[in-house]
């Protein structure tokens, strides 16, 4: 259990934050890796999604989004976009805390509610284009599979190495 707490002494007050925590090395440069790379495809997927809402950059007609509350891809891109900064930043700080061995008490949290998003964002995506994606032509329905399982493995290792990183008794 982390300790804070104010300390006082007649002439002073202090307040102590958490301590910081130890990064266990390996895996705190996996997954600092895998969200750069994760947040880096994001933001130029939910650039090119929010510059262009009818989807004309990447090829994409808006009869894909049928059946999803999205009458374009402007917020799914500006979504996709958000998610993908914010993992870049935070592999930006996670691999500061690495090199330094120890983490700030405020980055478990943060570590977590990123890789949650993370699985949420593909999740839904596979959730509200399933249908439409099932009767595209095979070879464009193979292209969404094979996307949709390459990134649902890295979601589920970004989930893995955000609960090792971010064990209360993580360190080597």
């Amino acid at each position: 259990m982390e300790a804070v707490g104010i300390t006082s002494s007649p002439t002073r007050h202090t307040v102590t934050e958490p301590a910081a925590r130890p990064v266990p090395r390996l895996a705190g440069w996996a997954l600092t890796a895998l969200l750069a790379f994760w947040g880096v495809g994001a933001i130029g997927g939910g650039a090119y999604l929010a510059s262009a809402p009818d989807g004309s950059n990447i090829g994409f007609e808006l009869d894909l989004l049928e059946g999803t509350p999205f009458p374009d891809f402007l917020l799914p891109g500006l979504i996709l976009l958000t998610l993908g900064v914010a993992a870049v930043a935070l592999a930006a700080v996670l691999g500061r805390a690495v090199h330094r061995r120890t983490a700030p008490s405020w980055m478990r949290p943060i570590l977590i509610l990123t890789a949650v998003g993370i699985d949420a964002w593909i999740l839904g995506e596979i959730a509200f284009l399933w249908s439409t994606v099932a009767a595209m032509p095979e070879a464009d329905r193979n292209f969404f599979y094979v996307f949709w399982a390459v990134y649902v493995a890295l979601s589920v290792l970004i989930g893995l190495l955000t609960w090792r990183v971010t064990r209360r008794d993580s360190g080597d």
